[in-house]
């Protein structure tokens, strides 16, 4: 079963952390039911029916047991069985009507509060199915002096805000703030969001614009030029990227600011790197080849702007966390909610690559890795055969072996 699309018409009220929603997801290659729908805990199923040839078929949703290794912790899961008379339709929409309050979420890093709202996957705030990606349309209907910003495309509405996205993404993400309280949006900016410390800010991003042109001068220009960079007021739960959207918590200590900034600008490029690394399933352990590329691919970036010490430094400090860290198991057996999932895709993940670039040489590396951002740019999901792929293909050599090897067993260093 596949989501092709979503259409969402939402109404949210921060001052109570309420939303009121309706809208349509169009499925393709149905079976007999429509399973692993996940929607917060908070809301309220209102109206679930089947669509078909303009007739409309109500179904009841089924609550089922939430996987125990899911990603997202807090949400519930459903079923919908298919009644007899579309059970042979392989290609429907399912129209939706809910409401409620978003008052937890996976994490803590999504919120609907009277000053601020931050809405992704981790707040399954609309009906999704976790590792599909799908286009969207979506209307939001909110107080007077609100700014709003989604990773779709912003359409004209006088008396709301719509955006659409015809690009296959894995989620929907919504941020707004009070006016008085927003960074005054600007084409030429990478920064929004927050005003309360956007001044701290502003070096950080003249520099990675540097380290942005550098990445694109080499995986190639993508269609998501107008990247922007959300700061949002929390200091917790870290950064994420969705769409052309990097999500960042803006409460940072100072010295982030002063001799860290070039690692806080390395981060930031982790995530950029995501624009070309992101199809592979986040609750398979492939999703390594996402978060490690991420990883590499910004060290490469910064080897060539900071220079070789601070790249040396970035390759050390991940061997120190590898020997540091206890009883670690291989990769190919964890996944992404394991305690030391981080530890293995991203440190872990980082120092393959290194291993693999120090054998043939930086420049073939890039031009492995730029191969395999191609690939990911036309497939729908990238696993770890197609990196063996792109390794193979550039280098001549057959890296099967050794790819397997270094993800099915003990990490050593």
């Amino acid at each position: 079963m596949n989501i092709d699309h979503i259409s969402l018409d939402i109404k949210i009220n921060p001052s109570v952390s309420s939303v009121i929603a309706c809208g349509k997801i169009t499925l393709s290659n149905i079976q007999t039911e429509i399973s692993g729908i996940l929607l917060n805990p908070d809301l309220t199923w209102h109206k679930l029916a089947i669509i078909i040839n303009e007739k409309e078929f109500l179904v009841d949703a089924l609550e089922e047991k939430l996987a125990e290794d899911s990603f997202l912790k807090v949400a519930k899961n459903w079923k919908i069985i298919l009644p007899n008379a579309v059970k042979n339709e392989r290609n429907i929409n399912l129209y939706f009507e809910y409401s409620g309050k978003i008052l937890q979420t996976t994490f803590d890093i999504n919120y609907i509060r009277e000053n601020v709202v931050e809405l992704a996957d981790y707040a399954a705030w609309y009906p999704l199915i976790w590792g599909e990606n799908f286009s969207f349309d979506l209307t939001l209907h909110s107080p007077e002096n609100w700014v709003w910003m989604s990773n779709g495309n912003s359409l004209h509405c006088r008396e709301c805000f719509k955006w659409r996205s015809s690009t296959k993404q894995n989620s929907i993400v919504l941020f707004g703030f009070p006016k008085e309280n927003a960074i005054p949006e600007e084409k030429e900016m990478r920064i929004w969001g927050s005003v309360t410390n956007y001044h701290k800010f502003i070096s950080l991003e003249k520099n990675f614009k540097k380290m942005e042109r550098r990445l694109k001068e080499w995986l190639d220009p993508t269609n998501q030029d107008d990247f922007k960079i959300i700061l949002v007021p929390r200091s917790k739960g870290g950064a994420y990227v969705r769409g052309n959207m990097m999500i960042y918590p803006e409460d940072l200590p100072d010295n982030y600011f002063t001799e860290l900034w070039r690692n806080v600008v390395t981060a930031w490029t982790h995530e950029l790197s995501h624009i070309w690394f992101n199809k592979t399933n986040p609750d398979e352990w492939h999703n390594w080849i996402d978060e490690s590329l991420a990883d590499y691919c910004a060290f490469i970036v910064a080897k060539e702007e900071f220079g070789e010490e601070f790249f040396n430094q970035l390759i050390k400090k991940r061997t120190e966390l590898i020997k540091e860290e206890k009883g670690l198991p291989s990769l190919k057996e964890t996944k992404r909610d394991h305690k030391q999932a981080y530890t293995l895709y991203y440190y872990w993940g980082t120092l393959i690559h290194n291993n693999i670039s120090k054998e043939i040489g930086l420049e073939k590396m890039k031009d492995v890795i730029k191969d395999l951002a191609k690939k990911s740019k036309i497939k729908d999901k990238i696993e770890t055969l197609d990196y063996v792929e792109s390794l193979n293909k550039i280098t001549g050599k057959d890296w099967t072996d050794y790819i397997y090897k270094m993800v099915s067993e003990t990490p050593e260093v």
